[in-house]
């Protein structure tokens, strides 16, 4: 893996969940990027499955 992309909607992340990205982005020596909207995902969002190539 080169990038890890961390997406987190409405809620607070878990410590536990930014814990395992962060384990897996070390491991992997791939680059975190962590997203943080306060906004519910909906349909007016945009689908981020392009930029995930």
């Amino acid at each position: 893996m080169e990038k890890i992309l961390f997406i987190v909607f409405g809620a607070n992340p878990t410590i536990q969940a930014m814990n395992f990205a962060c384990y897996l982005s070390d491991v992997t020596h791939s680059k975190l990027t962590g997203f943080f909207s306060a906004q519910e995902k909906d349909a007016s969002v945009a689908d981020t499955s392009a930029m995930l190539t």
